[in-house]
């Protein structure tokens, strides 16, 4: 009896396995739109880049970590509680450095170069001035925090030979 229960549930597994395979790959019932989140936007015009840039610049490199930091080691001010006692002891963890790193090199820095891009693209002299010198301000502050950084143009014109 056990065995004649177990193979009909074995056979059964087997037969909505097989369907849900076989089934799977037609995607005719599925509207395509479906699946279009329309609170994230897939391109973002370049009035509105700016501001992102101008946001995370503002917080990070004028406001935070690097801000709070360098004036706790050169005591402009004390630390005495929290996040802002262990940096006065000069004991850093990788979150202190990470948080600012993470979001603007890959935040406000990649933002820049998109926005370099697309004014390029839009022959927007305006657009891409400005993408040159917020590009110019983080790479700037980022060499004075971190020293050298890891940061080209993927453009031919203005690549050197590099290996």
């Amino acid at each position: 009896m056990k065995k004649t229960v177990f193979n009909i549930f074995r056979m059964a597994g087997t037969v909505v396995l097989a369907f849900l395979l076989l089934s799977s790959c037609e995607r005719s019932w599925l509207d395509e739109e479906w699946n279009v989140n329309p609170n994230s936007p897939n391109d973002v015009p370049m009035e509105l880049l700016v501001p992102t840039i101008q946001v995370e610049m503002g917080y990070n490199l004028m406001g935070n970590n690097s801000v709070r930091t360098t004036n706790l080691w050169i005591q402009q001010f004390d630390g005495t509680v929290r996040q802002s006692f262990t940096e006065m002891r000069y004991q850093l963890t990788p979150a202190d450095v990470n948080n600012m790193w993470n979001s603007m090199y890959s935040g406000g820095l990649m933002t820049a170069k998109v926005l370099m891009e697309k004014a390029e693209e839009q022959e927007s002299p305006h657009y891409s001035g400005v993408a040159k010198v917020l590009t110019a301000t983080i790479l700037g502050v980022f060499t004075d925090l971190f020293g050298d950084i890891p940061y080209f143009l993927n453009k031919t014109k203005n690549c050197r030979n590099r290996p």
